[in-house]
């Protein structure tokens, strides 16, 4: 725009700054802040319609006057109005980095500093640090005339102490705006040459900035020797703050080359400090850069496989399965495996968490749970690690299907292996009862302390099972006998005296071994079923009487208490057949998973009670009749 233009929007913003006169008044604590605020905005909306620094002075210049005039009736210890002056210097500053020594003493520029001089007279009672050195800067001719600068940047011999003395002299803030402009102007090796004295002072040198100015600049000039160098003496928190604090300022591909140079750092020496932060960081920016999958994953296992703390795969596992999903399932049971195999002094902790893991990325697949639990046991022997192997094996063997696993079989066998060579013992052709003695065995003492009591409070689960699982089970049952069959009658005077021994097993083994009572009174049944005139269906579960055609009588329904005996007996012999009682942890998940299911059926199967006590009522009755 030409100068006239910005003239024009010069009084523009004057009339502006006049109508922000109403905060000056006498009540400075309530006011200051609101007009400071709104003095910013204003300056900030005028600044940005200008990309030259001339006429963004000018704006800067008018600016200055007003805040000169308004914040007259302030305090001198005034925080905003502190604040805000500290921003127009640097404003101020960052502008002056364009100009020469010889365009100072030259208008429109000599008039500007001027103004500038002339605000500084007046607001010296504020004691503002920043606004003090812009004006020592201009006395000195400009930012950069400074001998001691000038030999800096062009590398020219300067002793330690007249650096250090130039360096005290400002806010490491000046020195920053320098390098930041030498960066923009592509001025590098001066930027190096100034990053480097920054670095080499005790107090300036803690700035982060002036590490991330020198690192970018080693790496724009392709000196990797001594970016590496440089890269081994950072700390991994600061380089996480690099990293972040570069991210808007530079190009994807230097971040991420950076990202991976500080990630590599920490995995060749084993350092987990903020390994899980550089991670993330090292996939956001890849995926920034870099949108294939199959590239992110060879990226992943060459920096996973460099890893010499076995802990370290843990963060690009979960960084995979986030991205990735099942495509980087594979992978992640590679490198555990790997990981497995390659540690010659394997730490408990993290061997348990690599077996977790396995077992996490293969759920499904109930060998390598199983056997991953088993790990976990031989390792921990606690009875919690325990009570998870046998649930694992109580649970039913599932063949795999290679269509439907989530890695291929090479992988699957290859992870098998690994985790068979940890094993003290090879559980394959052991059942339940064999491997249940061995893990008990390996229990220590106080944990089998534990498990002895565990195991003889089995003892007691016969009655636990009789109270509980048959009488459930019983009454589940009754309501679906009376419902789906309501015509199920049985002659009065035919209902046998020992109905419980219908359907009942031998519990003695083979037919030599049952009691020579129990045998005669099953013959008795036997004789009495063949005189009566009821036939029983076949039936596995209950026997349905069909009335015979000779009789004449009226049928009644079979007694309740009767029924209710001969399904618990049933249930028992039945469907809680097993080869051994499940100790009472299982028997109370099982309780658990079956009460709401009991809790639906209350209203039923009260019905059916009432109404199978009835029918006994009813017999009784007739029985005392007959």
């Amino acid at each position: 725009m030409a100068d006239g233009e910005s003239d024009l929007e010069t009084d523009r913003l004057e009339l502006d700054l006049e109508t922000l006169y109403i905060y000056s008044n006498d009540n400075c604590s309530v006011q200051s802040k609101e007009y400071c605020s709104e003095f910013c905005k204003l300056v900030e909306e005028h600044t940005e319609k200008w990309h030259l620094p001339l006429p963004q002075l000018k704006v800067l210049r008018t600016a200055l006057t007003g805040f000169t005039r308004a914040t007259s009736s302030y305090p001198d210890d005034c925080q905003h109005v502190c604040y805000t002056l500290s921003s127009l210097a640097l404003s101020f500053f960052e502008l002056m980095l364009f100009f020469g020594k010889e365009e100072f003493q030259e208008p429109p520029l000599k008039d500007i500093l001027a103004t500038f001089q002339a605000c500084h007279r007046r607001l010296l009672r504020h004691r503002n640090i920043h606004l003090m050195q812009v004006r020592q800067v201009i006395k000195d001719g400009g930012p950069w005339e400074r001998p001691t600068l000038q030999a800096i940047l062009k590398g020219t011999g300067v002793t330690q102490t007249e650096m250090e003395k130039y360096l005290s002299s400002e806010k490491p803030v000046f020195f920053e705006l320098r390098i930041r402009y030498l960066q923009a102007c592509q001025r590098v090796q001066e930027a190096i040459a100034l990053a480097k004295s920054c670095l080499k002072h005790p107090v300036v040198g803690k700035h982060l900035f002036f590490q991330q100015a020198y690192l970018t600049c080693l790496y724009k000039t392709s000196l990797h020797t001594h970016l590496h160098k440089e890269i081994a003496e950072i700390d991994a928190r600061d380089a996480v703050e690099i990293i972040c604090n570069t991210e808007s300022q530079e190009k994807d591909e230097l971040i991420l080359s950076l990202c991976k140079d500080f990630l590599i750092q920490q995995l060749h020496n084993g350092d987990m400090y903020y390994i899980w932060d550089l991670v993330f960081l090292w996939s956001r920016l890849y995926f920034r850069a870099h949108p294939s999958k199959q590239g992110f994953l060879s990226e992943c296992r060459q920096l996973m496989l460099s890893a010499i703390n076995a802990r370290a795969i843990f963060p690009f596992i979960k960084v995979i399965t986030a991205e990735m999903g099942y495509e980087g399932v594979p992978l992640c049971l590679e490198i555990c495996a790997t990981a497995l195999q390659t540690d010659s002094q394997p730490d408990p902790v993290t061997c348990c968490l690599l077996w977790k893991t396995i077992a996490f990325l293969l759920p499904g697949d109930l060998e390598v749970c199983r056997l991953c639990a088993l790990l976990v046991f031989c390792l921990e022997r606690s009875v919690e690690a325990y009570k998870t192997v046998y649930l694992l094996y109580t649970h039913p063997d599932e063949e795999p299907h290679p269509h439907h696993s989530l890695v291929k079989t090479n992988i699957r066998f290859y992870i098998l292996q690994v985790l068979k060579e940890g094993l003290f013992f090879d559980p394959e052709f052991w059942n339940l009862l064999t491997l249940r003695t061995h893990c008990l065995e390996l229990i220590t003492d106080k944990a089998m302390r534990d498990s002895l009591n565990e195991l003889r409070e089995e003892e007691e689960l016969e009655e636990v099972e009789e109270e509980w699982i048959p009488s459930y089970w019983m009454e589940e049952e009754s309501c679906r006998i009376q419902i789906d069959t309501p015509q199920l009658h049985l002659h009065a005077n035919t209902a046998p005296e020992s109905f419980e021994v219908i359907g009942q097993e031998p519990e003695g083994g083979e037919d030599g071994d049952i009691p020579v009572r129990r045998r005669r009174k099953k013959r008795r049944w036997r004789r009495r079923m063949c005189m009566s005139d009821v036939d029983y269906a076949e039936d596995p579960e209950v026997r349905y009487p069909v009335k015979n055609n000779h009789s004449s009588e009226s049928p009644s329904k079979l007694p309740a208490n009767r029924q209710r005996e001969y399904l618990s007996r049933h249930v028992k012999n039945k469907i809680l057949k097993r080869r051994g009682r499940k100790p009472r942890w299982l028997l109370l998940e099982m309780t658990r998973q079956t009460e709401n299911l009991s809790q639906r059926g209350t209203k039923v199967s009260e019905g059916m009670r009432l109404r199978g006590a009835g029918v006994a009522d009813a017999k009784g009755g007739s029985r005392g009749c007959k």
